[in-house]
């Protein structure tokens, strides 16, 4: 399957970011989570050297949404960026194995 750049969307401005994060940190609040500092090396046999490629946190973090959250104008692509993320990744180094995120959700 291929996806042309016309499907794709235009990509989010700076604004637009900033409004979606402050969004949602408005609307949620963390409940638990347990985090481990991590730091990643490389190291290439070619070369015999080692490379830092910086620090990096694995664990869970468990957020309650503020069930107004999926009134606001900006909900849908909220949902639509965290499930993309769960297939793409996020951040530096998805192609490393990093940036991996599972979404599970629990409606009461």
């Amino acid at each position: 399957m291929c996806i042309r750049d016309s499907e794709i969307g235009e990509p989010l401005t700076a604004q637009q970011a900033k409004q979606l994060i402050q969004g949602v940190e408005e609307h949620t609040k963390i409940m638990s989570c347990a985090i481990n500092k991590l730091k990643l090396k490389k190291f290439s046999i070619e070369e015999n050297t080692e490379k830092q490629l910086g620090t990096f946190i694995k664990g869970y973090i468990t957020y309650q949404i503020n069930p107004k959250l999926w009134y606001q104008p900006w909900a849908k692509l909220m949902t639509t960026l965290l499930i993309l993320s769960k297939y793409t990744g996020i951040g530096v180094f998805t192609t490393a194995g990093c940036g991996q995120t599972e979404t599970y959700w629990k409606i009461p």
